[in-house]
């Protein structure tokens, strides 16, 4: 999700394509069905100060910048 709102998308019927998927796109989680923001938020509450999680997210930004 990070990836498709920072990199330009020419074509406007792909852009519209992924932000109304984007919109609707939800994880079944359990007996309850979560939007992916609501995951994200919970992952990042849950985990902020774990260091493996901190190492990792250095590392994709490392691997984003070659």
């Amino acid at each position: 999700m990070f990836i498709v709102e920072l990199e330009p998308i020419v074509d406007e019927r792909v852009r519209t394509l992924i932000d109304d998927e984007l919109k609707s796109f939800a994880v079944k989680q359990g007996d309850s069905i979560k939007k992916i923001e609501e995951l994200n938020a919970e992952f990042m509450k849950n985990h902020s100060n774990s260091l493996a999680h901190r190492a990792e997210g250095k590392h994709q930004l490392f691997m984003k910048i070659i």
